[in-house]
Parts: structure tokens; sequence; C-alpha cells
């Protein structure tokens, strides 16, 4: 009897342990799904990363919304795109002509090329002939008036700081070895335009080859504000200017002149065009490539593909490693509910991202490899947003 008492009360303490020990759990977890009593701070959860294996998806956030695209300037090809609602049954979609309706909040229409596509939207250059020069300064008569002068002319002029003497600018045509050497310095992005260039006393209107020292020249004409650099002729080969600050030049002595000016940047491109509030998501790569196995961005690709999308609340994933000039300029400017943006780049470069988060929510999340550097402003990562790493 002893014995069986004795077996009872061993059964009843470790009975009475276990209950006290689920007790103190549970003081210590708190509530289900809080931290309850503890000190550690919440952890958010992790953020909803797109499917960058996935074509382009479009959903409605709310009842009565629309994607279509527009198009600016001009397109020498328009890519090839289709659309589905259920990833099966696919049909044209014409760029700048079809619009789907998503009537009903959780509608989703998907977007890919209908197998792939160079580039998306494009940026060319415009080369342009800047030389209208002046011309023969002289007069029959031989006198300086002021039909001459420079100042009052719309065509390229030179303007000395210096009011006693008048700086003209002729067109020249450069020797083969003026030319050979000049190439070095040109590049695909500048147009380069020669003169000669005279200076002659004004009250005289005798030629002079010698400037004063630090004599300084605006030189005035379409394009003078994209100067990139100014080369002068020293006998041999092509040097730098002494000195030069946008269109003015300071010489110190008279000889060819080379201006490099930058060719105008003329942007042709598509972009979506968004009513009612929509969240995208999948690969922005599938309007590139159907398989969604791209991971380069040519040039000017998706410049200006959101832009002005307001009621545009999360980005597709940009899964392209390797970008191009260009390529994201733009991109989301003006889109002020955007909050959501993820890409698989690992550096940031001034020319791939300018201005590309301009506008955008002040709050949001923005995932990206770990190796990408935590830069902020409107070419990097919107300021105010919270960084996460791609799992």
């Amino acid at each position: 009897m002893k014995k069986i008492t004795f077996y009872f009360f061993i059964i009843f303490c470790l009975l009475f342990a276990a209950s006290c020990t689920n007790s103190l759990d549970a003081i210590d977890d708190g509530p289900s799904g809080g931290n309850g009593g503890s000190d550690d701070p919440v952890i958010p959860d992790d953020p909803v990363i797109p499917d960058s294996h996935d074509y382009l998806c479009f959903t409605a956030n709310e009842d009565g919304c629309s994607v279509s695209t527009a198009v600016t300037g001009s397109l020498t090809a328009t890519p090839s795109l289709e659309y589905s609602r259920d990833k099966e049954n696919w049909e044209p979609f014409v760029v700048a002509d079809t619009a789907v309706s998503l009537t009903n909040a959780g509608d989703k229409v998907y977007i890919r090329a209908t197998s792939s596509n160079a580039s998306f939207s494009e940026s060319s250059t415009t080369n342009t002939n800047y030389r209208t020069f002046k011309g023969d300064p002289w007069d029959d008569d031989d006198s300086w008036d002021d039909d001459d002068d420079p100042s009052v002319s719309s065509k390229i002029k030179g303007e000395s700081q210096d009011d006693s003497i008048i700086v003209e600018v002729f067109d020249t045509t450069l020797t083969s070895e003026q030319q050979e050497k000049l190439s070095a310095f040109e590049t695909e992005d500048t147009d380069t335009e020669v003169c000669d260039v005279r200076a002659y006393l004004k009250s005289t209107g005798e030629e002079i080859t010698q400037f004063p020292d630090g004599l300084k020249v605006t030189f005035t004409f379409n394009g003078s504000d994209r100067i990139e650099r100014v080369l002068v002729w020293n006998g041999a080969g092509w040097d730098d200017a002494y000195a030069f600050s946008g269109n003015v030049v300071t010489y110190s002595h008279l000889c060819p002149v080379a201006f490099l000016v930058r060719k105008p940047v003329s942007n042709n491109y598509i972009s979506f065009v968004i009513s009612g509030s929509v969240s995208a998501s999948g690969n922005i790569m599938s309007l590139l490539d159907k398989e969604c196995a791209a991971t380069e961005v040519p040039s000017y690709c998706f410049t200006y593909l959101f832009s002005g999308c307001s009621s545009l609340t999360s980005a597709p994933a940009l899964s392209a490693t390797t970008l191009a000039k260009g390529c994201y300029t733009s991109m989301f400017n003006g889109c002020s509910n955007l909050s959501s943006i993820t890409v698989y780049f690992t550096e940031w470069n001034d020319e791939y991202t300018v201005n590309w988060v301009n506008g955008v929510a002040g709050e949001g999340t923005f995932t990206c490899p770990s190796s990408l550097s935590e830069e902020y402003g409107a070419d990097r990562i919107p300021a105010g947003w919270t960084v996460h790493d791609l799992p």
C-alpha cells in the first residue's frame, strides 16, 4: 500500500511540474502572434519578392482599372507583344493601341514578347552642322561698321572682352594631318566644329596676329551650350585650349580652334498608361524575352517606362544584371504611390539610373543584392526607403 501511495505521489509531482512549465512558457510568449511581455523589437515580415521568372503582371487593387501604352517620339522599330489573363490564352498587345480593362479588384493581365525584342524604347543622337559662319567682316569700302559687328550677328561669333579688339570666326578646311590628328579626340556622342579665329583692332580694322596674354573670347553659336572640349592647333597637333569655361575660351595666340559639341539626344520611348490603383509584379524582362531568360538590358530600353504612373503601387522585378546607358532613366519618375522596387544589378552607374525614382512615395521597400551599395537620392535608392537583401 505504501508503494502505491509513493508512486501516486511521484506522478502527481511530475504533472504539477509540467503544468508550471507550460504556464511560464505562456507568460514568456505572450498572446499568440505577438511579442507579449518581451522587450525585443517587432521584426517585420520579409518583403514580397516579385517572381523574376514570371511574365510582367499588372493586378488591379480596385475596381475599374486599365493598362495601355503610349509612344513619345518616333521609334525605328515597335516591339511585338501579347497579353493574357490566364497565361494560357494569348492575344496581340499592340503598342499605343491595345487597352486592357481590369474591371474588378484582383483582375490580372500578363504581358510578354511574342518571341523576342531587340529593345523596347530607344534613343538617338542628332547629327547637326553648327557651322553658320558670318563670313568676311569687311565691306567693299574696307571699313568696319555695325553691320559687321559679331555682337549683332545671329551666326557664330567670337566676342572679345577687350573693347578695342574685334574677334571674327571663319570656316576653315583642315589639312589631312590636322583631320587625322583631330579624329583621335572625336567620339560617337559629339559633333566637331572647326574654325579659324582672327582679330582686328576696332579703331583701324588692322588685323593683329597676337592676342594680348589671357584675352578671353566668348563663342556663341547653336550648340555652344553643349561644348565638351575645346582644342587648339599648335602647328604640329591639337592641344586642349589654354583654359575654357563653357563657351568662354582664354587665348594666348591665334590659331584654328575645334569645338567638340555634345550631340542633342532625342528620347523615343514607350510608356505605360495606368488608370486606377494597380500593382506590378513578375519580370520586366518578359517585354524583351518570352522566356524571361535575358539578363542584359539595352541602352535606353526602359527609359520613362512608368513615368507619371502615379497610381502604380509596386514595380516588377528588374532582373537584368548587366545594364547599359540610359536603360532606367526616369523609369519611375512621378510614381508618387510606388513603394516597392526589386533589382538584381550589383553596382550603380551615373548613366544607368538618371532621375529614375524622382517623386516616388516617401516610404517604401528597396530589395537588392547585398553587394549593391546603399546610396540614396533620385538616381539611387529613394530617400526614406528601407533596404532588404535579396534572399
